[in-house]
């Protein structure tokens, strides 16, 4: 995604579809800095720009803006009635099967750690995931989320005993250290300290599919894996298979 913090993947008059990059916020925090995207994209387009969902600053992958009131609603609608589909990839601990299987567990939000927990007093949360790639130790995961609530395929992956990797949220031991899996290793000569092959949150918004909220037509966008994913995974394929 060149050095640029989002790549516009489609636009119109009515929406605009974003590939971001981990590192920023969807929209503005309190202190206005760093930029979120939803303030590059208003700064660059020179209009309002109108929020409909969020991920995780961490998470990288597609993100659907609208330009104006009529789009606004009809998406959140469609947001809120979950006529979306929404398609994850992320990294993850541990062998997982072929065939799809369902995680339903409730979330609770602390608002004073901005974290979840998996508890019975907690909001409905429904993620569904399968394995596109497994290694000895790992695993490469499709999720696809019927609520969206809060660091809800973190908290759901690392209850079910797959914790992202590089999550230092959710997942006790979020360091993917090379030497941990590759025969022989010696360390950079450069460098006396290993780094982690995840720095973040391996999870990437994969593909969003909408319901056009002129035209009616059914939409569907992707977002390759980035940089650092596909890095992390490439390490991961020839060295612990």
């Amino acid at each position: 995604m060149a050095k640029s913090k989002f790549q516009i993947i489609f636009q119109d008059e009515d929406i605009i579809v974003v590939n971001k990059s981990s590192g920023i916020t969807v929209i503005p925090t309190r202190s206005g800095r760093p930029l979120s995207l939803k303030q590059m994209l208003e700064t660059q387009l020179e209009s309002d720009i109108f929020i409909i969902h969020r991920i995780d600053r961490e998470t990288s992958g597609i993100v659907i803006l609208a330009k104006n009131e009529a789009a606004h609603k009809a998406l959140n609608h469609q947001f809120l009635n979950r006529i979306v589909t929404k398609e994850y990839i992320c990294l993850s601990k541990g062998n997982t099967g072929e065939n799809w299987e369902e995680i339903n567990k409730p979330i609770l939000h602390d608002s004073r750690s901005k974290t979840v927990r998996i508890n019975h007093e907690g909001k409905k949360a429904i993620s569904h995931y399968k394995s596109l790639a497994n290694s000895k130790r790992y695993c490469k995961n499709l999720v696809l989320i019927e609520t969206g609530r809060m660091h809800q395929i973190r908290v759901h992956m690392a209850s079910i005993g797959h914790p992202i990797l590089g999550d230092i949220l959710y997942n006790k031991n979020p360091e993917v250290y090379l030497s941990s899996f590759k025969k022989k290793y010696t360390s950079s000569k450069h460098s006396s300290q290993e780094e982690s092959l995840m720095k973040r949150a391996a999870l990437h918004a994969y593909s969003l599919e909408i319901v056009h909220p002129r035209t009616e037509e059914k939409l569907k966008f992707t977002a390759d894996l980035p940089k650092d994913i596909r890095a992390c995974w490439n390490q991961i394929e020839k060295w612990d298979m």
